[in-house]
């Protein structure tokens, strides 16, 4: 399948905007938790809220009509993507409804909470439904691919609320309001879950990619297809079209065999061990909350990295089975 730019960014910043919207949701309950002593529920959800929003925008740029993106809303009952889509709009509206609830115990502010998280892991669900249900990519058709697109929204998510909980305590030392015995709690404890979904998520990964090299084209053959299997060997007399066209251009794309174990390398090193290894100092080492903050922004970033390239794998490798009618 055709790795497009536009799905890459979409499916891996939406994931983090979600994952953290998730994490938010559920954190931001006034039960006890720390996170909300440094910064205002209106901050995070505006950044859930940013990237949830920008990874969407990308996805419409891979629309042949970009102006026609609001009528996938109206095939909800068939359509995983309409489905998203509604989805994702109801997480960030009940995400900005948190950005002006405040702290009380109350059952009003607690169902907002726990709906926007469930939201959010819908929406996420709803994308990764969007390649699963696709029985003609053998690939992409298991309970896996909706395993993997959760659980890196998951590390994505915890891993940016550590980001956001060093941020806005460097806030509150220039502010004068920092307590250090809150932020030890919270942003020790988010650094800890982040670390430990990234782990999960990879393993995962790699059980996908594992299936990815057992399954190939599934079934599927030019002998099966072509109802020939009985009469042997088939072969391609002939290109179908003298050209590139939709199918060619869109299902048909071929990853060198030996380019694919270094990226899966180079992702698993990005996304999976990097991270994990930039937060170890601020679990070891006494830092200040600046350099925390620095810390936990590089490892998101290069997190960020490793499942973006994780994610243009998952199209790069996936072949359509309509992929043997031009390949023989």
């Amino acid at each position: 399948m055709h790795p497009a730019l536009s799905i890459i960014l979409f499916s891996t910043l939406s994931g983090a905007g979600f994952g953290l919207g998730a994490v938010i949701g559920i954190f931001a309950l006034p039960d006890g938790s720390t996170v909300l002593s440094f910064f205002p529920l209106f901050a995070p959800t505006f950044v859930a809220g940013v990237l949830a929003s920008v990874g969407l925008v990308c996805s419409v740029f891979h629309l042949r009509r970009p102006d026609r993106a609001w009528r996938a809303f109206s095939q909800w009952r068939s359509s995983w993507l309409s489905r998203e889509g509604v989805l994702a709009v109801a997480a960030l509206v009940l995400l900005a409804s948190m950005a002006f609830v405040t702290r009380t115990d109350s059952t009003f502010s607690i169902a907002i909470g726990l709906s926007a998280a469930a939201l959010c892991a819908l929406t996420v669900f709803a994308t990764s439904m969007i390649y699963a249900q696709i029985r003609a990519v053998p690939a992409w058709h298991t309970f896996l691919t909706p395993m993997l697109f959760l659980a890196h929204a998951a590390g994505s998510g915890i891993l940016s609320a550590a980001v956001l909980t060093a941020g806005f305590s460097s806030v509150a030392v220039f502010r004068g309001t920092y307590i250090s015995d809150a932020h030890l709690a919270s942003f020790g404890g988010f650094a800890t879950a982040a670390s430990a979904a990234i782990v999960v998520a990879w393993i995962i990964q790699e059980v996908w990619w594992w299936r990815l090299r057992r399954t190939g084209l599934g079934k599927s053959t030019p002998e099966t297809a072509t109802r020939l299997e009985d009469w042997g060997k088939v072969r391609l007399l002939e290109p179908p079209h003298t050209g590139p066209n939709y199918l060619t251009d869109e299902m048909v794309f071929k990853l060198g065999r030996r380019h694919a174990p270094k990226l899966r390398i180079l992702a698993t090193m990005f996304g999976g061990l990097a991270p994990i290894i930039i937060l170890v100092p601020t679990q070891t080492t006494n830092l200040s909350v600046e350099v925390e903050f620095i810390l936990a922004f590089m490892a998101l970033i290069t997190h960020l990295f490793g499942v973006g390239l994780s994610r243009w794998l998952f199209f790069a490798e996936s072949r359509h089975t309509v992929s043997l009618y031009y390949q023989g």
